[in-house]
Protein backbone atom coordinates (compact mmCIF):
# COMPACT_ATOMS: atom_id res chain seq x y z
CA UNK A 1 0.00 0.00 0.00
CA UNK A 2 1.04 3.58 -0.44
CA UNK A 3 -0.13 7.05 0.53
CA UNK A 4 -1.02 9.69 -2.04
CA UNK A 5 -1.23 13.30 -0.87
CA UNK A 6 -3.74 15.57 -2.59
CA UNK A 7 -3.66 19.03 -1.06
CA UNK A 8 -4.11 18.52 2.67
CA UNK A 9 -5.72 15.10 2.20
CA UNK A 10 -4.18 11.63 2.11
CA UNK A 11 -5.43 8.58 0.21
CA UNK A 12 -4.08 5.19 1.31
CA UNK A 13 -4.41 2.87 -1.68
CA UNK A 14 -3.98 -0.79 -2.50
CA UNK A 15 -1.49 -0.71 -5.37
CA UNK A 16 -0.30 -4.32 -5.53
CA UNK A 17 -1.70 -7.85 -5.74
CA UNK A 18 0.34 -8.51 -2.59
CA UNK A 19 -1.92 -6.29 -0.48
CA UNK A 20 -5.17 -5.83 -2.40
CA UNK A 21 -7.94 -8.10 -1.01
CA UNK A 22 -9.40 -10.48 -3.59
CA UNK A 23 -12.93 -9.35 -2.74
CA UNK A 24 -11.91 -5.77 -3.63
CA UNK A 25 -10.37 -6.95 -6.88
CA UNK A 26 -13.51 -8.91 -7.69
CA UNK A 27 -15.72 -5.88 -7.02
CA UNK A 28 -13.36 -3.75 -9.10
CA UNK A 29 -13.89 -6.07 -12.07
CA UNK A 30 -17.65 -5.99 -11.60
CA UNK A 31 -17.70 -2.19 -11.72
CA UNK A 32 -15.37 -2.16 -14.73
CA UNK A 33 -17.72 -4.57 -16.49
CA UNK A 34 -20.61 -2.22 -15.82
CA UNK A 35 -18.60 0.83 -16.84
CA UNK A 36 -17.65 -0.74 -20.18
CA UNK A 37 -21.29 -1.47 -20.97
CA UNK A 38 -22.92 1.49 -19.23
CA UNK A 39 -20.55 4.47 -19.57
CA UNK A 40 -21.59 7.59 -17.67
CA UNK A 41 -19.92 10.20 -19.87
CA UNK A 42 -21.06 11.91 -23.06
CA UNK A 43 -18.03 10.50 -24.91
CA UNK A 44 -18.76 7.01 -23.59
CA UNK A 45 -22.36 7.14 -24.79
CA UNK A 46 -21.19 8.50 -28.14
CA UNK A 47 -18.85 5.52 -28.51
CA UNK A 48 -21.68 3.10 -27.72
CA UNK A 49 -23.87 4.75 -30.37
CA UNK A 50 -21.09 4.09 -32.89
CA UNK A 51 -21.21 0.40 -31.94
CA UNK A 52 -25.01 0.49 -32.24
CA UNK A 53 -24.85 1.73 -35.83
CA UNK A 54 -22.18 -0.85 -36.70
CA UNK A 55 -24.48 -3.57 -35.39
CA UNK A 56 -27.34 -2.03 -37.35
CA UNK A 57 -25.23 -2.29 -40.48
CA UNK A 58 -24.55 -5.95 -39.67
CA UNK A 59 -28.29 -6.47 -38.98
CA UNK A 60 -27.49 -8.18 -35.68
CA UNK A 61 -30.91 -7.76 -34.05
CA UNK A 62 -30.07 -9.61 -30.82
CA UNK A 63 -27.00 -7.48 -30.11
CA UNK A 64 -28.90 -4.36 -31.18
CA UNK A 65 -31.45 -4.96 -28.43
CA UNK A 66 -28.70 -5.43 -25.86
CA UNK A 67 -26.86 -2.29 -26.97
CA UNK A 68 -30.05 -0.22 -27.02
CA UNK A 69 -30.83 -1.29 -23.44
CA UNK A 70 -27.28 -0.43 -22.32
CA UNK A 71 -27.45 3.01 -23.95
CA UNK A 72 -30.72 3.64 -22.10
CA UNK A 73 -29.02 2.57 -18.84
CA UNK A 74 -26.12 4.93 -19.64
CA UNK A 75 -28.37 7.93 -20.19
CA UNK A 76 -30.17 7.15 -16.94
CA UNK A 77 -26.82 6.88 -15.11
CA UNK A 78 -25.77 10.30 -16.39
CA UNK A 79 -29.06 11.83 -15.22
CA UNK A 80 -28.72 10.23 -11.77
CA UNK A 81 -25.01 10.97 -11.40
CA UNK A 82 -23.97 7.31 -11.31
CA UNK A 83 -20.47 6.56 -12.59
CA UNK A 84 -19.27 2.96 -12.32
CA UNK A 85 -15.78 3.98 -13.41
CA UNK A 86 -15.56 6.17 -10.31
CA UNK A 87 -17.00 3.41 -8.14
CA UNK A 88 -14.21 1.14 -9.39
CA UNK A 89 -11.68 3.76 -8.24
CA UNK A 90 -12.95 3.39 -4.66
CA UNK A 91 -11.99 -0.31 -4.76
CA UNK A 92 -8.34 0.81 -4.69
CA UNK A 93 -8.83 2.99 -1.60
CA UNK A 94 -8.15 1.54 1.84
CA UNK A 95 -8.38 4.80 3.79
CA UNK A 96 -9.21 8.46 3.23
CA UNK A 97 -7.51 10.73 5.78
CA UNK A 98 -7.14 7.72 8.07
CA UNK A 99 -10.80 6.69 7.83
CA UNK A 100 -11.34 3.22 6.39
CA UNK A 101 -13.31 2.82 3.17
CA UNK A 102 -15.59 -0.11 3.85
CA UNK A 103 -18.53 -1.40 1.84
CA UNK A 104 -17.54 -0.68 -1.77
CA UNK A 105 -20.14 -3.24 -2.89
CA UNK A 106 -22.85 -0.78 -1.80
CA UNK A 107 -23.50 1.68 -4.64
CA UNK A 108 -25.31 4.16 -2.37
CA UNK A 109 -22.28 4.17 -0.05
CA UNK A 110 -19.95 4.73 -3.01
CA UNK A 111 -22.08 7.54 -4.38
CA UNK A 112 -22.22 9.35 -1.03
CA UNK A 113 -18.48 8.90 -0.46
CA UNK A 114 -17.68 10.40 -3.86
CA UNK A 115 -19.91 13.37 -3.07
CA UNK A 116 -18.13 13.88 0.27
CA UNK A 117 -14.67 14.01 -1.32
CA UNK A 118 -15.76 15.73 -4.52
CA UNK A 119 -14.71 19.20 -3.37
CA UNK A 120 -11.00 18.25 -3.32
CA UNK A 121 -10.70 15.13 -5.49
CA UNK A 122 -11.00 15.85 -9.21
CA UNK A 123 -11.96 13.57 -12.09
CA UNK A 124 -8.36 13.98 -13.27
CA UNK A 125 -7.10 12.66 -9.90
CA UNK A 126 -9.44 9.67 -10.12
CA UNK A 127 -8.44 8.81 -13.70
CA UNK A 128 -4.69 9.22 -13.09
CA UNK A 129 -4.64 7.11 -9.92
CA UNK A 130 -6.94 4.43 -11.40
CA UNK A 131 -4.92 4.09 -14.60
CA UNK A 132 -1.59 3.88 -12.76
CA UNK A 133 -2.80 1.24 -10.29
CA UNK A 134 -4.61 -0.83 -12.93
CA UNK A 135 -1.44 -0.93 -15.05
CA UNK A 136 0.69 -1.96 -12.07
CA UNK A 137 -1.71 -4.71 -10.97
CA UNK A 138 -2.11 -6.00 -14.55
CA UNK A 139 1.69 -6.14 -14.89
CA UNK A 140 2.02 -8.09 -11.63
CA UNK A 141 -0.70 -10.56 -12.62
CA UNK A 142 1.07 -11.25 -15.93
CA UNK A 143 4.38 -11.64 -14.12
CA UNK A 144 3.22 -14.05 -11.40
CA UNK A 145 0.43 -15.86 -13.30
CA UNK A 146 1.38 -15.77 -16.99
CA UNK A 147 -0.69 -18.86 -17.82
CA UNK A 148 -3.85 -16.95 -16.83
CA UNK A 149 -2.92 -13.41 -17.81
CA UNK A 150 -0.96 -13.76 -21.05
CA UNK A 151 -0.51 -11.21 -23.84
CA UNK A 152 -2.04 -13.25 -26.67
CA UNK A 153 -5.14 -11.07 -26.95
CA UNK A 154 -3.03 -7.90 -27.00
CA UNK A 155 -0.78 -9.35 -29.68
CA UNK A 156 -3.77 -10.30 -31.85
CA UNK A 157 -5.24 -6.82 -31.41
CA UNK A 158 -2.09 -5.08 -32.62
CA UNK A 159 -1.73 -7.50 -35.52
CA UNK A 160 -5.26 -6.71 -36.69
CA UNK A 161 -4.71 -2.99 -36.17
CA UNK A 162 -1.53 -3.17 -38.27
CA UNK A 163 -3.44 -5.02 -40.99
CA UNK A 164 -6.20 -2.38 -41.04
CA UNK A 165 -3.70 0.49 -41.32
CA UNK A 166 -1.85 -1.30 -44.15
CA UNK A 167 -5.07 -1.74 -46.15
CA UNK A 168 -6.09 1.88 -45.65
CA UNK A 169 -2.63 3.14 -46.70
CA UNK A 170 -2.62 0.98 -49.84
CA UNK A 171 -6.04 2.34 -50.76
CA UNK A 172 -4.78 5.90 -50.41
CA UNK A 173 -1.49 5.32 -52.26
CA UNK A 174 -3.10 3.43 -55.16
CA UNK A 175 -6.20 5.65 -55.12
CA UNK A 176 -8.46 2.60 -55.12
CA UNK A 177 -11.02 2.89 -52.28
CA UNK A 178 -12.40 -0.58 -53.06
CA UNK A 179 -9.02 -2.35 -52.70
CA UNK A 180 -8.92 -5.39 -50.33
CA UNK A 181 -12.61 -4.93 -49.47
CA UNK A 182 -13.11 -8.52 -48.24
CA UNK A 183 -9.99 -8.40 -46.04
CA UNK A 184 -11.04 -5.07 -44.54
CA UNK A 185 -14.52 -6.40 -43.75
CA UNK A 186 -12.92 -9.33 -41.89
CA UNK A 187 -10.70 -6.99 -39.87
CA UNK A 188 -13.63 -4.68 -39.06
CA UNK A 189 -15.66 -7.65 -37.82
CA UNK A 190 -12.80 -8.51 -35.45
CA UNK A 191 -12.85 -5.01 -33.95
CA UNK A 192 -16.64 -5.10 -33.71
CA UNK A 193 -16.37 -8.39 -31.79
CA UNK A 194 -14.28 -6.58 -29.16
CA UNK A 195 -17.09 -4.06 -28.72
CA UNK A 196 -19.88 -6.63 -28.50
CA UNK A 197 -22.50 -5.36 -26.04
CA UNK A 198 -22.44 -6.97 -22.62
CA UNK A 199 -25.75 -8.37 -21.43
CA UNK A 200 -26.57 -6.44 -18.25
CA UNK A 201 -30.33 -6.98 -18.19
CA UNK A 202 -31.76 -9.42 -15.65
CA UNK A 203 -31.93 -12.27 -18.16
CA UNK A 204 -29.91 -15.33 -19.13
CA UNK A 205 -26.38 -14.44 -20.19
CA UNK A 206 -26.00 -11.51 -17.77
CA UNK A 207 -22.22 -11.06 -17.47
CA UNK A 208 -22.46 -9.70 -13.93
CA UNK A 209 -24.26 -12.80 -12.67
CA UNK A 210 -21.82 -15.08 -14.50
CA UNK A 211 -18.86 -13.23 -12.95
CA UNK A 212 -20.35 -13.39 -9.43
CA UNK A 213 -21.19 -17.10 -9.77
CA UNK A 214 -17.70 -17.94 -11.02
CA UNK A 215 -16.06 -16.13 -8.10
CA UNK A 216 -18.34 -17.91 -5.62
CA UNK A 217 -17.51 -21.23 -7.30
CA UNK A 218 -13.78 -20.61 -6.86
CA UNK A 219 -14.26 -19.66 -3.21
CA UNK A 220 -16.25 -22.85 -2.59
CA UNK A 221 -13.56 -24.91 -4.30
CA UNK A 222 -10.88 -23.39 -2.07
CA UNK A 223 -12.93 -24.02 1.07
CA UNK A 224 -13.48 -27.66 0.08
CA UNK A 225 -9.71 -27.98 -0.13
CA UNK A 226 -9.09 -26.71 3.39
CA UNK A 227 -8.58 -23.00 2.74
CA UNK A 228 -10.70 -21.01 5.21
CA UNK A 229 -12.13 -17.58 4.45
CA UNK A 230 -10.81 -17.35 0.87
CA UNK A 231 -12.50 -13.96 0.38
CA UNK A 232 -10.18 -12.52 3.03
CA UNK A 233 -7.05 -13.44 1.01
CA UNK A 234 -5.07 -11.00 -1.08
CA UNK A 235 -5.19 -11.28 -4.87
CA UNK A 236 -1.76 -12.95 -4.87
CA UNK A 237 -2.69 -15.44 -2.13
CA UNK A 238 -6.01 -16.29 -3.77
CA UNK A 239 -4.56 -16.87 -7.25
CA UNK A 240 -1.61 -18.86 -5.83
CA UNK A 241 -3.98 -21.24 -4.07
CA UNK A 242 -6.17 -21.60 -7.16
CA UNK A 243 -3.01 -22.51 -9.12
CA UNK A 244 -1.99 -25.04 -6.48
CA UNK A 245 -5.36 -26.80 -6.58
CA UNK A 246 -5.32 -26.86 -10.40
CA UNK A 247 -1.87 -28.49 -10.36
CA UNK A 248 -2.98 -31.00 -7.74
CA UNK A 249 -5.95 -32.12 -9.84
CA UNK A 250 -3.84 -32.27 -13.02
CA UNK A 251 -1.42 -34.66 -11.31
CA UNK A 252 -4.35 -36.91 -10.34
Amino acid sequence: MKDIKIGTHILTIYDSIQDMPIKRHNQLNLYLLKDSGIPATVQGVSDRFKVFFKLLKEKDLSMLQTEAANIAYSLNSILEGINYGHYSFLCFIQKIDGVEVRDVTNEDYCNQLLKNIGDWLTVGNINDISNDVKKKIAKELKLFFPEKYDNLNELLYFQQLKRKVEIQLKRIIQQKPELYEAQLITVEKYFLSLETPKELRAIKGNVMIEHINYFELLCTLLEENGISKPKELTVFEFMSRVNYIELKFKKK
